[in-house]
């Protein structure tokens, strides 16, 4: 009887040992995993602050881009005033000088 205790002493230190180790190794698997998630976490949160860095970089660039267009169709139309403006005083030139060789 005494050695069916032992061996059953030994068994159940063997086992209560393997669970032990087990719980060890399941703690250190899942602070692993909890340090693996903060980690994905921060990076996922610096990923979408420097998309929105790039999309606010964007967005202004657009803008910057629609103005420039902007004031250069002001300009041209500007210019083609001007240009008209100036056809029509180099032909009022013309005709004035015209009428002075005439007279």
């Amino acid at each position: 009887a005494s050695r069916q205790a032992v061996i059953t002493a030994i068994a159940v230190l063997v086992v209560g040992s393997a669970a032990y180790r087990w719980h060890g190794v399941v703690q250190a698997e899942a602070h692993v995993a909890q340090r693996n998630s903060h980690h994905f976490e921060v990076l996922y949160t610096d990923t979408l602050d420097q998309a929105t860095a790039w999309r606010d970089k964007y967005d202004e660039s657009a803008k910057d881009l629609i103005s420039a267009n902007v004031e250069r169709g002001e300009l041209q139309q500007v210019t083609d005033v001007l240009r008209q403006k100036a056809i029509e005083d180099a032909a009022a030139a013309d005709a004035c000088a015209s009428e002075r060789t005439r007279l």
